[in-house]
């Protein structure tokens, strides 16, 4: 079982890695699939909010942690062939503008 720290960092090194939106949604989803039951709470609510973030038709980036919110909206700033990314990130940029 990962610690809350280990996850964070899991996921971190996720987003960096992606090259693609579509990359990084399935790898995001791939490891909410390989969770172990039962996931510490939050661990499990850390992909959560980020699987959430990359698939739900309204994503709410206020439930991201500030620190996945800021390496969410460096990496989909990148997927520039990506509408679905650079929405997420427009998003993202809209809330550090509040």
């Amino acid at each position: 079982m990962l610690t809350d720290a280990e996850a964070r960092q899991r996921l971190l090194e996720i987003i960096d890695g992606a090259h693609t939106f579509e990359e990084l949604r399935d790898a995001i989803v791939d490891e909410v699939a390989a969770l172990t039951a039962p996931a510490a709470p939050k661990t499990a609510a850390i992909f959560g909010a980020a699987l959430r973030f990359v698939t739900d038709a309204q994503p709410d980036p206020g439930t991201l942690e500030p620190v996945v919110q800021e390496r969410f909206a460096q990496a989909l700033s990148r997927m520039v062939d990506s509408k679905q990314a650079l929405h997420l990130a427009a998003l993202l940029e809209a809330g550090d503008e509040r």
